[in-house]
């Protein structure tokens, strides 16, 4: 894109402050990419807990001359252009919308509850070939995502395809006005942010303004609701539907699944045709039939699409974070590759600091809409950027650019060329991203380099943690710090990969139990502040020298630190005062700070950041008048504090069901801890959390036991009638409790529950799979859902953070993030 600046300031109806004469070829709003042309705009968004307006200065020194603005910085510079706007984003929009309607050809929309981004990448896959086409990066669907996605539209394309979200009505409209299709897809109808809907219907109707200016909806004719608001609101239009019923347009004659694939024959235009898709899942299959369908409107060769079917085969869109072999990570990214998702990968590898090397695997780059020398340039700049040790190119393509890389590269023409080399290259202590168009099948990279060895295996949903805590954000006042919880492994899930996630969303502090937990953060790039909750003594030298800082709890523990600072000469070192206003667990007594006062008067060399308590029933509305009093006493004991301080003291004492029932208390901090995992022990945010392990295991061995028979460690398991039983590779070891065997606990496989059958073993279980057609190496989801958790902690009376915690470390952690 070229656009002058003149036009740009016609298109947002602005004012101009600075040098008017210029263009830009390039628009973006994340200031810490490093990769932007020196013809740049920088879109200074601004939200509740950021603003881009602080980086500006900082862009500038970096070479952008041109941003948009809803307010002057201080500083302004003679040869910088400012585009004064009363909405950043809203300009954004603008500017995306009037990008949109320099370019004539098709324009589909997609949305629906869930699979926009699977119908979407299916519809590339099956029409790639012969257009070029321009997408949505991974899930980018929302109010930012999408004026991101359509200003990516260039006149060397042949189709777009852009996702549509919505959470609340009255968005929709603007997403059209931007997107201005002329194809609606609609995938589905679903539960997915129905708390912000009075009915079903109202949010189908919301859902449908995406539209208004299409000549046809492709959908699936299952959902009632939604079948009946199209007909009803859209008469005039063609209408594609598909299903079981007469009347659609796709008429499914018959369905025949096996272990893996299904055979569908189907009548469309008088005609009939079978398609083989090569999975069995039924939301596969759904979002299958909405991709061809839909590309069968675009591109009539049905017998070409159908043939291609056969091929699809599921896409994970989200980054994914595994250990491989000689102590590297591993960044798998390789469903498709186009230039947003490379510059969203490297943004995502620049974040990891816990190895000391970086390498990128990289494959051809299939079309763009830009000229092959033009594309490769582009994305050696960025890596060139980014200060990549060694980096690896794969196919015919790309290695003929080798020479625009600045890093040591190595080159091969194909993936099994690579791999007949993989034991020359020295992959050791190193951070690899694994970026490859789907062509290249970098699965069987991943296969080699992954750390192989458990089978049971815990995903973490980075995604779904971002989005809690953003969630409770969202209901603290704009000043309230956020201390996260990252004690106990971060509850489980990983230390340093949560870690790492917040704090590159600007987490305030963050919390640990023990200072080796502090000091394993600190040797991993964690330089946010960090709190030491249960400090034990013979560790403050250590602490202060990695700058953590600790929890003073008893006239000994303060006597201890202060020698500790005075003698490694340290002035004003921070340090948190514990306050048992009723819990009894660690900290000092009301009646104590009196002397506590003195005795800090005493150590000038120390320095009191925060004083804080915990709530013991902050969940509970019959404890309502005691967690009041406890707050009630943190408050005296903080007044009282303040006197002998010249700074200012912080306040805390808000947990996560604290932070949902008391926010009013939430002063100056807050710990945020079982929340951040989809947890509301108060229920108030039950319907805006999402869950974010999932427990997940294969099968190892399918057994045929007839009548009589017995399973497991004394006989517990009795055979009642001819059965089939699976062996799972997961055990008390690993974290499932014993008190959940003898068909007590229900696991699921292909979406439908069956029980554990006899004692679970300290290395594997075993489960009845009568009932159901499995094969061995299939999954097996322990847990997933906060209903799942529910029921595992009430059969074990027990609580979500035993279950989490007591996850085996030798399960493995895959981490997901888009």
């Amino acid at each position: 894109m070229i656009y002058h600046y003149h036009q740009i300031a016609e298109i947002l109806n602005c004012r101009i402050v600075g040098n008017p004469n210029g263009y830009i070829r390039q628009i973006f709003t994340d200031s810490r990419y490093p990769w932007f042309e020196k013809e740049s705009l920088f879109v200074a968004l601004k939200g509740n807990r950021f603003d881009g307006h602080q980086f500006i200065n900082e862009l500038y020194e970096a070479g952008v001359k041109a941003f948009i603005v809803n307010r002057l910085p201080e500083n302004t510079y003679n040869d910088a252009t400012y585009f004064v706007v009363s909405s950043t984003l809203e300009a954004l929009q603008k500017l995306a919308a009037w990008h949109r309607l320099q370019f004539h050809y098709p324009v589909a929309a997609i949305t629906g509850s869930y699979g926009k981004s699977i119908v979407k990448e299916w519809i590339f896959d099956l029409l790639n070939q012969r257009l070029n086409i321009i997408r949505s990066p991974k899930s980018y669907n929302s109010q930012l995502g999408v004026p991101i996605s359509v200003l990516q539209m260039s006149a060397n394309n042949e189709l777009a395809l852009f996702e549509a979200g919505i959470s609340k009505p009255k968005e929709m409209s603007i997403l059209s006005s931007i997107i201005k299709p002329n194809i609606g897809i609609i995938t589905n109808i679903g539960n997915a942010h129905q708390e912000n809907f009075s009915t079903l219907e109202e949010k189908i109707n919301e859902k449908l303004n995406l539209f208004e200016s299409v000549e046809k909806i492709i959908y699936p004719s299952k959902y009632d609701a939604l079948d009946k608001a199209i007909k009803q609101r859209f008469p005039n239009k063609t209408l594609c539907s598909w299903g079981y019923h007469e009347n659609d347009w796709l008429k499914i004659e018959s369905t025949t699944s096996s272990d893996f694939s299904t055979v569908i024959q189907f009548k469309i235009d008088q005609k009939f045709y079978t398609v083989t898709l090569p999975f069995s899942n039924e939301a596969f299959i759904e979002n299958a039939m909405t991709s061809l369908l839909s590309a069968y409107a675009l591109d009539a060769n049905l017998e070409r699409l159908i043939e291609q079917a056969a091929l699809l085969s599921p896409i994970d869109m989200r980054l994914e974070l595994v250990e491989a072999g000689n102590n590297c990570t591993l960044i798998n990214d390789y469903y498709n590759s186009d230039l947003t998702s490379i510059s969203v990968a490297l943004e995502f590898l620049k974040q990891q600091n816990n190895r000391p090397q970086k390498a990128i695997i990289l494959s051809d780059i299939p079309k763009t809409g830009f000229s092959e020398e033009e594309v490769y340039k582009t994305v050696a700049q960025w890596i060139n950027n980014a200060h990549i040790h060694f980096l690896i190119l794969i196919g015919k393509e790309i290695t003929k650019y080798k020479d625009f890389f600045h890093s040591q590269v190595i080159t091969f023409e194909s993936v099994e060329d690579f791999l007949n080399h993989l034991y020359q290259i020295p992959f050791s202590n190193t951070t690899i991203l694994l970026k490859g168009a789907r062509a290249f099948a970098f699965e069987r990279i991943r296969q080699k380099l992954q750390l192989q060895t458990h089978e049971t295996i815990l995903k973490v949903d980075l995604n779904a943690l971002l989005h809690n805590y953003l969630t409770y954000k969202s209901v603290l006042p704009p000043q309230t710090k956020i201390m996260a919880m990252v004690k106990a492994f971060s509850y489980g899930s990983g230390l340093f990969e949560v870690a790492r996630l917040l704090q590159h969303h600007n987490v305030d502090y963050l919390a640990v139990a023990y200072a080796d937990e502090g000091f394993e953060l600190r040797q991993n790039g964690i330089h946010v502040p960090i709190m030491v909750m249960s400090p034990e003594t013979q560790t403050f030298e250590m602490i202060i020298e990695q700058r953590l800082e600790p929890v003073i709890y008893s006239f000994r523990t303060l006597d201890l630190f202060a020698k500790a600072v005075s003698r490694l000469g340290y002035s004003e070192y921070p340090c948190h005062i514990k306050i048992d206003t009723g819990m009894h667990r660690l900290g000092f007594l009301p009646h104590e700070i009196n002397l506590l006062t003195q005795k800090i008067a005493q150590y000038p060399y120390i320095k009191i950041k925060s004083v804080f308590s915990h709530l013991a029933a902050s969940e509970d509305k019959a404890e309502d008048e005691f967690t009041k009093l406890q707050i009630q006493r943190l408050q005296n004991t903080a007044n009282k504090l303040q006197h002998v301080s010249k700074d200012k003291i912080w306040i805390h004492i808000l947990n996560s069901a604290g932070i949902e029932r008391h926010s009013q208390y939430a002063f100056d901090m807050v710990r945020l801890g079982i929340g951040l995992y989809g947890i509301s022990n108060s229920g108030v945010l039950k319907n805006k959390l999402q869950p974010v392990l999932s427990f997940k295991t294969i099968i190892s061995q399918i057994k045929e036991l007839g009548t009589g028979e017995t399973v497991g460690y004394n006989r517990k398991g009795i055979i009642t009638k001819p059965s089939k039983i699976a062996i799972l590779p997961v055990g008390y070891a690993d974290g499932i409790d014993r008190h959940l065997g003898n068909g007590i606990f229900k696991v699921k496989i292909k979406d439908k529950k069956v029980p554990i059958i006899g004692t679970i073993c300290m290395d594997m279980c075993m489960v009845d799979v009568s009932d159901l057609d499995v094969q061995e190496g299939e999954e097996v989801t322990i847990f997933e859902t906060i209903d799942d958790i529910e029921t595992m902690c009430h059969i074990l009376h027990t609580i979500p953070y035993e279950i989490f915690t007591g996850i085996s470390r030798r399960v493995k952690r895959i981490y997901y993030h888009d």
